[in-house]
């Protein structure tokens, strides 16, 4: 749901997402958040190892020059 939103805004302003990934340490049932601690490293883990191989896969894409965000800090009611 959050990541839904995460790039909806990055869509909508122009900025380049590279993507989302997130750890699940339960099966989103009746028993969630019930003393799994065990699950959270393993879920920890696992986010680490897919973030650090995206990135490695991902890194040949990204443009070398800064992008100019002025616009979107504007819309943002940022400035800088």
């Amino acid at each position: 749901m959050e990541a839904s939103s995460f790039l909806q805004v990055c869509a909508f302003t122009g900025v380049e997402a590279l993507g989302i990934i997130k750890g699940v340490s339960d099966m989103g049932d009746e028993r969630k958040g019930l003393g799994h601690e065990s699950h959270y490293r393993p879920a920890l883990q696992n986010a680490i190892e897919a973030t650090k191989s995206f990135i490695q896969w991902k890194l040949h894409t990204i443009p070398d020059e800064i992008p100019d965000i002025s616009e979107c800090l504007f819309l943002c009611g940022l400035s800088f």
